[in-house]
This record gives C-alpha cells, sequence and structure tokens, in this order.
C-alpha cells in the first residue's frame, strides 16, 4: 500500500512540474516568418538570424483541470472537457505531422536552379515551390484555427 501511495504522489509531483520551452522565430527564404520549438528544423543559413523569445512557462496541474470540470454543470461536465482535450491533443499530433512533412519537402526541393537552366526545368521547380506555398498558407489557415480553440477550450475550463 506504501508504494502505491508513494507512486501516485511522485506522478502527481511530475505532472504538476513547470514546462518551459525556448522559441525560435526566423524568416525564411520567401520571407514568411517561421516559429519552432526545435532547432534543428530551421535551415542551417538562416540559423545566424534567429531570434530566440521569452521563453513559455507554464505550471499544468491535471488536478486542477478535473476539479474546475466537475465543478461545472453536467452539460459540460468533465467527460466533455476530457472529450475535447483529446480531441485537440489528435489534432495538434496531426498539425505536427504535417508541419514536419512540409518542412521535409521544403528541404527536398533545395536551391533553385541557375538561371542559365532551360526554361522546363524553372518552370517545374516554380510550379513545386507554389504548390508548397499553397499548402503552407492551407496548414497555417488550420494552425490559426487550431488556436482559436485551443483559447475557447481554455476559456471554457477557466470558468
Amino acid at each position: 500500500m506504501l508504494k502505491f501511495i508513494f507512486s501516485i504522489a511522485a506522478l502527481v509531483i511530475l505532472l504538476t512540474s513547470t514546462v518551459s520551452a525556448e522559441i525560435y522565430q526566423y524568416t525564411d527564404e520567401g520571407g514568411v516568418v517561421r516559429f519552432t520549438d526545435d532547432s534543428s528544423l530551421i535551415p542551417e543559413d538562416q540559423r545566424s538570424d534567429v531570434e530566440t523569445l521569452e521563453s513559455v512557462q507554464s505550471t499544468y496541474s491535471p488536478e486542477e483541470v478535473v476539479q474546475q470540470a466537475s465543478s461545472q454543470s453536467e452539460e459540460t461536465g468533465a467527460g466533455k472537457v476530457r472529450n475535447s482535450a483529446s480531441e485537440l491533443d489528435a489534432i495538434r499530433e496531426d498539425l505536427l505531422r504535417e508541419y514536419n512533412a512540409l518542412e521535409a519537402e521544403k528541404k527536398t526541393l533545395g536551391d533553385p536552379p541557375p538561371k542559365n537552366s532551360r526554361s522546363g526545368i524553372k518552370a517545374d521547380y516554380t510550379y513545386k515551390v507554389t504548390e508548397l506555398n499553397r499548402r503552407i498558407d492551407d496548414y497555417e489557415k488550420r494552425y490559426k484555427d487550431f488556436d482559436e480553440k485551443i483559447k475557447a477550450f481554455n476559456a471554457q475550463i477557466g470558468q
């Protein structure tokens, strides 16, 4: 029994610890401002211009979230909060996978072809860049929608 209580106490301490992360901001070759928490995703030729933003710190207490959720009405009970949190986690994971795929595709594009290249090669490269930029724009819209959902969720559990 003592081991069980000790394990629960250790788990609570781990889950309520302070979390901090460094956020890096850089402007990509296309002039788009990018943010990441993984410096290895920043192209090497742009690392000298990276701006490190102030660390974000938060304390997450699952007990507090559950307590707040259970104090709400039946309509917005703890079960719905957990379901919403799970859905948001799934969306975040999908967005992260998509982000990594877009970054990998960007790396495979490489540098533009030399000016003296055949027009077909230049046109093919331009098409690929245009399509990638379109998908990046779509991703950014979905990320913005996700951010709004996070704000709404935080407002819901903060009531």
